[in-house]
């Protein structure tokens, strides 16, 4: 059942063709196959939409048509990693570190932000700036009223 519904959900929304073969999902766009695995391994899908580009000023800038965040780069990280998100429209962002237990280790942004792709850097440093210990640690993106999150790993 859960294959049905991964093939059906992939078949509306993706561009190209989906099919699955047994317990084997393949993606396949102009006849190529670009992905192919077990759904077994399927923990979720993300679609991403072509951004749309506008001209301003004569320089083109792309704008993401939703709000996402990325996975932090480098994950693991040691001392510090890069935290990249985009938003559709100017509006209020929050960029905040937390640690397993849920409690708040670093406020890295809280302000207004244009419309377009960011990244930002952690140091691994707490809200006293003190260097944080190894583990897993989780990054949340607020723009507006939605809330996104990531985990990730900081190993001395």
């Amino acid at each position: 059942m859960k294959r049905f519904f991964l093939f059906l959900l992939l078949l509306l929304l993706a561009r190209g063709s989906t099919y699955a073969q047994a317990d084997t999902i393949i993606i396949e766009i102009g006849g190529v196959i670009v992905k192919q695995c077990p759904v077994s391994e399927i923990d979720w899908i993300t679609f991403a939409y072509p951004p749309v580009v506008i001209k301003d000023e004569g320089l083109a800038k792309t704008i993401p048509t939703q709000f996402a965040i990325s996975q932090n780069y480098p994950n693991p990280f040691n001392p510090t990693t890069k935290l990249q998100f985009q938003i559709p429209t100017a509006g209020k962002v929050k960029l905040n570190i937390y640690d397993i237990n849920g409690r708040l280790v670093k406020e890295v942004f809280s302000g207004e932000k244009e419309a377009g792709l960011h990244t930002l850097d952690w140091n691994a440093k707490d809200l006293n700036g003190r260097q944080v210990a190894s583990g897993i640690y989780f990054y949340s993106v607020q723009f507006n009223n939605t809330l996104l999150t990531k985990k990730m790993i900081y190993l001395k």
